[in-house]
């Protein structure tokens, strides 16, 4: 009732518009291919499924629409993963970060990733791998697909081997790793 007298008033909600450098359709939004170097910040709140895939994104924070369950940053400049990176994603549900050149991830930069399911870091520059993101409080306890190929890596740090992944008490079946080293 409430809504539809602000309506008769001439208050509408406000909804961001889709950023004229990118695409929307329905829940998606699409800014890929078009050489950012910084985030949009003028997101709709409404986005569940962000692509900003084949720019030049080299971020230290990213604070989005707390909706996004895919969040597609393959393919940009990418170096380190800090602890805020993903600070507030907690819906999030999968993360391409393949094609980048990550030489570093901080243990807690998933922290805040309750809800992932399916994280791809392939082809990128790592040569050690911090298992105990896993285990970490608030980390993706969800996770049951991790890509970890094309990399350099001579080292899974935590306890030994991808295994160990699937000794966190909570269900792991059908959890996949990759990594062909």
């Amino acid at each position: 009732m409430s809504l539809l007298l602000l309506l008769c008033l001439g208050f509408l909600p406000s909804v961001a518009a889709c950023p004229s450098y990118c695409l929307c359709a329905s829940d998606i939004v699409s800014c890929s291919g078009r050489n950012l170097s910084a985030l949009p910040f003028d997101l709709p709140n409404y986005a569940t499924r962000l692509d900003l895939s084949h720019n030049a994104l080299s971020v230290n924070a990213f604070i989005l629409t707390p909706h996004i369950l895919h969040l597609d940053l393959s393919s940009n400049q990418l170096t380190v993963l800090n602890l805020s990176i993903f600070t507030g994603l907690k819906e999030l549900k999968e993360l391409l970060l393949f094609d980048n050149q990550i030489v570093h991830i901080n243990p807690e930069a998933f922290s805040d990733l309750h809800s992932l399911q399916k994280l791809y870091l392939s082809g990128n520059r790592l040569t050690t791998f911090p298992l105990g993101i896993y285990w970490e409080p608030g980390g993706p306890r969800n996770l049951t697909f991790l890509d970890l190929s094309y990399n350099k890596l001579s080292k899974v740090s935590g306890n030994s081997g991808p295994g160990a992944l699937c000794s966190h008490p909570s269900s792991c079946s059908g959890f996949r790793v990759n990594i062909n080293m």
